[in-house]
């Protein structure tokens, strides 16, 4: 319907891209991880002033690359004994190597312990997840997101739940099912990332906040070009503004969607299925007639409205829905007081009906 191929068919591309080997990305990813980024620019600023110093003493003392290796480390780590003989530029030189030296000890022993932290909160945040592909991504964990995550999974489908709330009302289930749940902002690519959000077959963005969920919407399309995402949002001229610029054309308001389950139980009627169409509903809604209704007594060609009712079965009274259901009824016979309507229609079809 959408002219893409099959979840199934993208599921196995991105499984096949997905075992591809990528030992660089691995490592930096692994060693992004592993301390902040304020301490990771002060290492790389202390050994890139030793690295310059140490190649500056190595033309000075006209040495192999070798012995300049070993002179700029033993002059850093363990200092070097004075020599009064050599030039003043020289005599700074060092005494700059010796200072860089004082500053990347404590440094080394702040990453490695930063990193341990790090490593432990993310660990308990869910933040530390092994690489997966063909699966779906489902962001936020409230009454809308439990009840698609709990439903995925019992389809079979593997589910990875993202939210900042570690305490979320689905998070327990989560927990329950083996379903992983990152502690995190999905509006951020480090969190999306977290979840392999690159190899997922869909993005089920579901929070109550519209603007976090766009948010998440196109940061995930911004990791993934091609990835399908489906997008929770209330306000209608909203979501069709963000269906015409960000081509996210599968975007659903849960008020939209169970407006018509409350229609028909106010009104009486039995809704047996809800539709969804672009942005809008249809009803499929079975409709008893009353005695002395406007329909008692009348042909079944005045149920139908182009704009908003189309009848689809015609049960007579006295007939079971399992035995006397008539699916292609004849326009001209009259509708009798206690005959079951089965019609598809919108809202406002309804309301009329």
């Amino acid at each position: 319907a959408t002219g893409q191929p099959a979840g199934t068919e993208l599921a196995a591309r991105r499984l096949v891209r997905a075992r591809r080997p990528r030992p660089m990305l691995m490592t930096l990813r692994a060693v992004r991880s592993f301390a902040s980024r304020k301490l990771g620019i002060a290492t790389i600023a202390v050994l890139g002033v030793i690295a310059l110093l140490g190649y500056l003493i190595s033309r000075a003392e006209e040495v192999s690359p070798g012995e300049a290796l070993y002179l700029t480390l033993v002059t850093t780590l363990s200092g070097a004994d004075p020599d009064t003989e050599k030039d003043a530029a020289a005599q700074i030189m060092q005494v700059v190597l010796n200072l860089a030296g004082l500053a990347l000890i404590p440094l080394i022993t702040a990453v490695v312990v930063d990193g341990i932290v790090n490593a432990r909160l993310a660990l308990h945040a869910g933040r530390i997840q092994a690489e997966r592909a063909g699966h779906v991504v489902v962001v936020g964990l409230g009454n809308v997101g439990t009840r698609v995550m709990a439903q995925l999974n019992d389809f079979g489908i593997e589910v990875v739940a993202i939210d900042k709330d570690p305490e979320a009302r689905g998070a327990s289930l989560a927990r329950r099912l083996g379903v992983p749940l990152i502690e995190g902002d999905a509006a951020r690519e480090e969190t999306l990332r977290a979840a392999s959000v690159e190899n997922c077959q869909a993005l089920v963005v579901v929070s109550t906040d519209d603007v976090a969920n766009l948010q998440a919407a196109l940061n995930g399309r911004a990791v993934n070009e091609n990835l399908r995402v489906v997008l929770r949002l209330f306000d209608d001229d909203f979501a069709e503004r963000i269906s015409s610029a960000f081509d996210i054309g599968i975007s659903r308001s849960v008020s939209y969607l169970a407006a018509p389950s409350f229609t028909g139980a106010l009104l009486n009627r039995a809704v047996i299925a809800t539709i969804p169409l672009d942005r809008h509903v249809l009803v499929v809604a079975e409709v008893p007639v009353a005695p002395g209704s406007a329909f008692d007594g009348a042909p079944l060609s005045v149920v139908g409205r182009p704009d908003g009712v189309r009848l689809i079965a015609h049960t007579p009274v006295g007939q079971t829905a399992h035995s006397g259901v008539d699916w292609s009824p004849d326009p001209r016979m009259v509708i009798n007081a206690g005959d079951r309507l089965i019609v598809l229609a919108r809202r406002a079809g309804l309301s009329w009906l």
